[in-house]
């Protein structure tokens, strides 16, 4: 089995694929460096091209050290990317945490919506010590060009079969799973 540089590396050996481009013939993947170390590694030296998320593909762009290509949110559309799992028992057991939970990961999604980037830039400041309002609003603009926020936080049919379909190209899974086994959006949906 390979090592894994988890979804970025997924999602990035995806769209290569979907541009006839194969790892290990056409182009060399690093997967021995932690994610958080892929930056430093690129400006070190170690590389043609990095996947980074932001702020530290601005960081290296804003350095002269790189330039940002495409976002590969470009190529893949609505994924299911983030997430969040809770035992079927606990489901059943705290619907309540469950659905307060959703509504506000909603509420949030709707502030984000009807927000500028500069707004949401200076609420989200304290977590990124290291970056100015300037860069991260110039980041949060680049997010909500990609529709990196969805409006609608139920997992869609198409997004999770293509989830399916990065995971097994990666290797990552060996037996693919119904929409219907794997995702209660009841919650999502308020039904």
């Amino acid at each position: 089995m390979r090592i894994a540089g988890g979804m970025p590396q997924m999602v990035l050996e995806y769209v290569l694929h979907l541009h006839g481009i194969v790892p290990g013939r056409d182009v060399e993947i690093i997967t021995n460096l932690a994610f958080t170390t892929t930056a430093g590694a690129f400006v070190g030296g170690i590389g043609d091209f990095t996947a980074e998320f932001d702020p530290a593909a601005l960081e290296i762009e804003r350095s002269g050290l790189g330039v940002v290509v495409t976002g590969l949110a470009n190529y893949t559309g609505a994924l299911p990317y983030t997430v969040y799992m809770a035992n079927r028992s606990f489901i059943e057991a705290n619907p309540d945490i469950i659905q307060r939970f959703v509504n506000a990961i909603r509420r949030g999604n709707e502030w984000v919506a009807n927000h500028s980037p500069a707004e949401i830039a200076a609420v989200i400041a304290p977590f990124f010590p290291h970056s100015n309002l300037e860069d991260l609003t110039f980041v949060v603009n680049r997010y909500q060009s990609q529709d990196s926020w969805p409006q609608d936080l139920a997992v869609g049919r198409e997004g999770f079969y293509l989830l399916q379909d990065i995971m097994e190209h990666g290797g990552e899974l060996s037996q693919r799973v119904s929409f219907e086994t794997l995702v209660d959006n009841s919650f999502a949906t308020g039904n």
